[in-house]
């Protein structure tokens, strides 16, 4: 049995303490969040009557926000994820849920579905939403900019167009609380939307 090379040793022990470092570098822990379904405010119930809504099934997003992370604006033109802060639910299934949600609250019970409609039932409008920015700035206010149409399925009533460019502060560049802020300028952009 020949003896090993002092080199050899060597190169043993390091490739032996590279992997015991491996081995106990901790993970980050990764927060789960998700956006409150319930409203942020109490509204007063709206008048019965209200003409039936379509919410076309998706809301456009950008592609930025096609993640788990939760991104925020980091200078001009780039973003960032917070390490190990995600959404608990998929931003493109959030946001329709939550703003049919919200429209029926501002709009009364049965005044809001997501296309397509059951059997039987006829949207007066249709509506399309597209999310341009949705995203929190480094003191952790969010910005949300959107567009909006509201179209006559049968074509007797030009489209009505909308915009909005809303900010909502956060108290803080905690995850908790640009959470929450998301939640709120949600709700915001519902009640604009609403007005029609």
């Amino acid at each position: 049995m020949t003896p090993r090379s002092p080199s050899r040793r060597r190169l043993a022990l390091a490739s032996m303490l590279l992997l015991a470092g491996c081995a106990v570098t901790p993970t980050p822990e990764r927060r789960l969040y998700r956006l409150d379904s319930a409203a942020p405010e109490a509204v007063a119930p709206p008048p019965p009557g209200a003409e039936v809504w379509a919410l076309a099934s998706a809301v456009a997003l950008p592609e930025y926000l096609q993640r788990e992370s939760i991104v925020v604006a980091a200078g001009d033109a780039r973003v960032q994820a917070l390490e190990g802060e995600r959404w608990a639910e998929p931003l493109r299934d959030a946001v329709p849920r939550l703003l049919r949600a919200d429209l029926e609250r501002l709009r009364g019970a049965g005044s809001v579905w997501t296309a397509p409609l059951p059997a039987g039932l006829v949207a007066a409008r249709t509506l399309r939403l597209e999310i341009v920015e949705l995203q929190a700035d480094a003191a952790g206010s969010v910005l949300c900019v959107a567009r909006w149409w509201l179209e006559d399925p049968a074509g007797r009533v030009p489209p009505r167009a909308g915009s909005a460019t809303l900010k909502e502060p956060a108290g803080s560049a905690a995850a908790e609380e640009i959470v929450r802020a998301h939640r709120r300028v949600l709700w915001r952009l519902a009640r604009l939307v609403a007005t029609g």
